[in-house]
Order: C-alpha cells, then sequence, then structure tokens
C-alpha cells in the first residue's frame, strides 16, 4: 500500500512539474563530448545532450525524489524522462564528504531497486535496461545512469571527474 502511495504521489509531482514548465535540455539521443569543466554536474549532465521529452529536475526535486539531505550535496544534477513509462534518468552527485557519498549512494541504490520494482512485470523491455545499469562511485562522486546507452554516459561521467 504505502508503494502504490509512494508511486501515486511521485506521478503527481511529475506531472505538476510538468505543467510549471520546467526547463528542459535538448539535444541529441548520443553522448556528445566530454565538458569543459570537470567538477560541474550540470555541464557533465548538458554533455549528455538530454531529449526532449527529459525533465531537469531542481535542487529542491531531488532532495524530494531522491532523499537526500541538502547539507549532504556540494553540487547535483539530474534528469527523469517525463512519460514515466521510458526508464531513461541521470543523478549526478558531488558529495561534501566520504560519509555523505555513502549516504548518497546508498539512496541512488534504492531508487534503482525501485526502479527494477516498477518496471519488473510493467514494462519487462525497460525493465532489461534498468537490470543493466548500476550506481557509480569514485571517491565524492555518485553516479546513477539509467539508459539504453548508460555505458557510454558513464565513461563520459568517468571522463569528467577525472
Amino acid at each position: 500500500m504505502k508503494k502504490i502511495l509512494f508511486l501515486l504521489l511521485l506521478a503527481a509531482f511529475i506531472l505538476a512539474a510538468c505543467s510549471c514548465g520546467a526547463d528542459q535540455e535538448t539535444g541529441a539521443q548520443t553522448p556528445a563530448a566530454s565538458p569543459k569543466a570537470p567538477a560541474d554536474m550540470d555541464a557533465v549532465l548538458t554533455s549528455f545532450g538530454l531529449e526532449e521529452t527529459m525533465l531537469v529536475l531542481t535542487r529542491e526535486e531531488m532532495l524530494f525524489i531522491y532523499g537526500f539531505e541538502d547539507a549532504d550535496l556540494k553540487q547535483a544534477s539530474a534528469a527523469i524522462h517525463e512519460s514515466g513509462i521510458q526508464c531513461d534518468e541521470f543523478v549526478l552527485v558531488e558529495a561534501v564528504s566520504e560519509q555523505a557519498a555513502d549516504r548518497v549512494e546508498e539512496l541512488l541504490g534504492l531508487r534503482l531497486k525501485q526502479k527494477e520494482n516498477e518496471m519488473r512485470d510493467y514494462l519487462p523491455e525497460q525493465y532489461d535496461i534498468i537490470t543493466k545499469c548500476s550506481v557509480y562511485r569514485d571517491g565524492l562522486y555518485t553516479a546513477l545512469i539509467v539508459s539504453p546507452q548508460a555505458e557510454s554516459f558513464t565513461k563520459l561521467f568517468k571522463e569528467a571527474i577525472g
């Protein structure tokens, strides 16, 4: 029951964000060149060349959706597919400390598991994509990259953070 309530609230939140005219990144469907500022999570996300159907989340939306503590985040950038039926999701975080990065990694792992559970019986082809994705962590940097091109995007993320 709690899962259903959470999913309904999440769907309502996403619809509200759509109706508010949230900023959207546009671009190609394949990864672009690496950004010039290696530690800038917004630049890294932009380098992914997001489709128009991706919603770029505000910091407040990230705190709500992922359960992050604001004090744990030095910088963060995220985007999700506006439809709710496509699994594409990007969350890039630089934490303020190793302990904060541990918490972020745990929360992103829970989010990935939640996406798997949502799509397992509902959309098997999306579930297959999700099962090939993972949370990547390198020091204070953590990323959840869910996409058919996750490997390419993860490579860009790794290059950007050095």
